[in-house]
């Protein structure tokens, strides 16, 4: 299975964008006052737009929130997920149920992994040569997992991830992407959203 990842820096955004909230259609974005925090918010629903639209109509859809706070398109077998860090976000859809997170490499923080990491992910970055990307590549992969299965932090930390999910990694620049589904995937295809 290939599954495109679409992906958006911020800083692709032009000020006039946020000048001119008329010219994108997302509310959430158009109550935010703070120009990089707006623009972050117009990366991603751009990114969500566009990665939806691949598998459905985009302007027909209606999206809630499950319990555990996972976005659901009502209504259809179209599943997505999206992740922001620092000055990027990411969006992927698919016909089955998927997981996605993307990390600006960070400091590696002992007390964290110790609360958050299984025996088994503690001993594989403890191993690690380079251990701020170990500890964000765990963290990722963590992330992309609980946002699949829906439940989020719900499912609770320091349990091995099952053998039955297929995890694939991607690094960007100084960024880590997990995607999470059921089946294998052979490959990431990266579509880079910029100049808006």
């Amino acid at each position: 299975m290939t599954l495109t990842v679409y992906y958006c820096n911020k800083n692709s955004i032009s000020d006039s964008l946020c000048i001119n909230p008329d010219r994108f259609i997302d509310y959430r974005a158009n109550k935010i006052k703070n120009n990089r925090d707006k623009k972050l918010a117009y990366a991603a629903a751009l990114v969500e737009e566009k990665s939806i639209s691949t598998l459905t109509d985009y302007k027909t859809i209606s999206i809630t929130v499950s319990a555990h706070g996972k976005p659901v398109i009502n209504e259809s077998n179209v599943f997505y997920n999206m992740s922001h860090s620092k000055d990027v976000a990411v969006c992927v859809t698919s016909n089955e149920p998927i997981g996605i997170d993307i990390q600006h490499i960070s400091k590696y923080n002992e007390g964290i992994a110790k609360k958050s990491f299984s025996e088994k992910e503690l001993l594989f970055l403890n191993n690690a040569e380079d251990k701020d990307l170990a500890f964000t590549f765990l963290w990722a992969k963590r992330e992309s997992y609980v946002k699949y299965t829906g439940y989020g932090l719900a499912l609770g930390l320091r349990k091995d991830i099952p053998d039955n999910v297929n995890i694939k990694t991607l690094q960007i620049d100084d960024y880590v992407l997990c995607v999470c589904t059921e089946h294998k995937i052979d490959n990431i295809k990266l579509e880079v959203l910029s100049d808006f």
